[in-house]
């Protein structure tokens, strides 16, 4: 899919320039003809839209209007020039102008389907759905045996990330046996939202009961459900793609990461051995972390540790490994041994803050206290809303005996993360925890109002709170009101 999605550039469209773009283009902005062909023009937007894609230029935009205008002014009865501009403006949230220029290029072509398809965005985009509905059905309607046109249509209005009016051409595309696979696949990887997945979800796989023997459209399917935080059905769709075409290689890669995923780490390191196997050592090099993880989630601590320095033998500056290594032995609570590779990880790649906070942890762990603090306040600058930081900094001195500190800490994370449920709770176990109860309550109750399902969290911090009746109490108002 191209920046201007109706803009195709397939190698058969007939639309290849022959010449030097780059003089031709050099030609135009030194105005070396007065006037300039339908196709020049169309070859030198195409060149501007690629500098736009690739962020070269800067100015390419007005370049791209410029060259826009003199095509609908030249060539006025060509709509592709006012669907151009058209698209330009849509992506600035020009709606306005937008329309007039669509209206204005349908007063010479009032039966083009694609210009009138930009009439039902534009009047979905304003929120007028039932006018658009309404159009896009009577557009339909007279469409019959195009299975361009509709490819097209579909590829717009994915483009524009409409998603209801996409529905009826998707099923018009399926009835016509138009392939548009490719369009769903390149709107996944280019929107992770929620909210788009579970609309696409649905064609994805109407796409499969057509044809359930496509490798192609299992993997995407496999996608979806990771998009869609399903790894149990990213698996199963990952692995029907590596049945059918057991040499894709993508498809096992997807397959593989959904298995450890679900945290299946005897089966993924079966299943990874069987890959290296057919593909090779060095296309399985990626996957190596997960490897040598799994191997530490099944105790296999030694088999671990070599796996990661084998990696980082061939990968001096793998900030992941050095980082997974070190927490091989901070999780073993060996923080002398953990520090050195933890702090190669935060060196390399200073802005993972869980490299930081891991590392901050382990000098309180070796009672480094001044350095654990200034690294703590160096993350607290650097990224002051991250929660975690605030917490975890909290934890470590109020483990060493100064509470007080502690609750200035929250305090100071409070004031950058105001809305924190994890922050609140926190705040209030402290100030409860310090003689504080009244204030610790009040906080307490608003975290409650927010998520009520977190209170969790001030009881794996200070399991002792669970004896307080008054904080039961408190919890049970809004986890169980009727008691």
């Amino acid at each position: 899919m191209s920046f201007f999605p109706f803009d195709n550039e397939d190698e058969d469209d007939g639309l290849e320039y022959n010449g030097d773009i780059e003089k031709l283009v050099a030609d135009y902005e030194s105005r070396k003809k007065d006037e300039y062909s339908a196709s020049e023009l169309l070859f030198i937007f195409r060149f501007y839209s690629l500098q736009e894609l690739s962020n070269e230029g800067g100015m390419s935009i007005n370049r791209i209007k410029h060259v826009l205008v003199e095509g609908i002014s030249q060539f006025a009865y060509m709509s592709v020039f006012a669907i151009h501009m058209a698209e330009v403006c849509i992506t600035e949230k020009n709606y306005r102008i937008a329309r007039q220029y669509i209206q204005e290029a349908l007063a010479y072509s009032p039966m083009d389907s694609l210009l009138q398809l930009f009439q039902t965005i534009l009047l979905s985009i304003e929120g007028k759905k039932v006018k658009a509905n309404s159009l896009l059905r009577d557009i339909l309607s007279k469409i019959i045996n195009e299975p361009e046109t509709l490819e097209e249509m579909m590829e717009v209005l994915m483009f524009h990330k409409q998603l209801d009016l996409a529905k009826p051409v998707f099923e018009k595309c399926l009835e016509q046996n138009v392939a548009v696979e490719h369009i769903l696949e390149t709107f996944y990887q280019l929107n992770g939202d929620q909210e788009s997945m579970k609309k696409v979800l649905p064609m994805a796989e109407a796409v499969l009961d057509k044809d359930p023997y496509n490798a192609e459209s299992w993997f995407m399917l496999g996608g979806i459900f990771n998009e869609l935080k399903n790894t149990e059905r990213a698996e199963w769709a990952f692995d029907y793609s590596c049945t059918i075409s057991e040499q894709f290689f993508e498809a096992r890669v997807g397959y593989l990461e959904a298995i450890y995923q679900n945290e299946k780490y005897s089966v993924f390191i079966e299943k990874f051995d069987i890959a290296k196997q057919e593909f090779g050592d060095a296309l399985m090099a990626p996957l190596k972390g997960l490897y040598a993880w799994s191997h530490f989630e099944i105790e296999d601590v030694d088999k671990a540790r070599k796996t990661y320095r084998k990696i980082l033998k061939n990968y001096p500056k793998d900030n992941e490994s050095w980082y997974s290594l070190g927490l091989t032995y901070h999780y073993q609570q060996k923080y002398s041994q953990a520090i050195p590779l933890l702090e190669n990880a935060y060196r390399i790649a200073p802005g993972e803050p869980d490299y930081g906070v891991v590392l901050a942890a382990a000098y309180f762990g070796t009672r480094e206290y001044e350095k654990a603090n200034n690294l703590y306040d160096t993350l607290s600058d650097q990224f002051p809303e991250n929660p975690e930081i605030w917490i975890d900094w909290s934890t470590c001195v109020y483990e060493t005996g100064t509470p007080d500190e502690a609750l200035m800490i929250i305090e100071a994370g409070l004031k950058h993360i105001p809305y924190s449920v994890g922050l609140m709770y926190r705040m209030g176990a402290l100030c409860y925890l310090v003689r504080q109860k009244e204030t610790g309550l009040f906080i307490m109750a608003n975290a409650l109002q927010i998520n009520p399902e977190e209170h969790i969290l001030m009881f794996k911090f200070a399991p002792e709170l669970k004896k307080s009746t008054a904080i039961l109490k408190l919890i049970a108002e809004y986890t169980n009101p009727k008691l």
